[in-house]
């Protein structure tokens, strides 16, 4: 099952698993270990406790939430490229 990550989007403006149904297994290409909406709103996705385990060290390594939702070196959220030259 694919769910469109628009909420506000409903069928027909959106095609994804309430539109087409299920869609195989052997269709999958990967999975979402990491979601972030915002800087309050971000965190690991357990999609099995397994996968957990996996995917700790590739977290670790990998996801930089500041560098993710545009921290600057003050430790304040930045807005656009344009704000963070004007900042600098």
């Amino acid at each position: 099952w694919v769910l469109a990550d628009n909420p506000e989007l409903k069928p027909p403006d959106v095609i994804d698993s309430r539109t087409f149904g299920f869609i195989p297994m052997s269709n999958v290409l990967g999975r979402v270990i990491y979601s972030g909406q915002s800087k309050d709103s971000h965190g690991p996705v357990t999609n099995s406790p397994l996968a957990q385990i996996v995917d700790e060290p590739v977290l670790k390594q990998e996801v930089d939430a500041d560098e993710l939702f545009g921290e600057d070196d003050a430790g304040s959220s930045s807005g656009t490229a344009d704000e963070d030259r004007e900042h600098k």
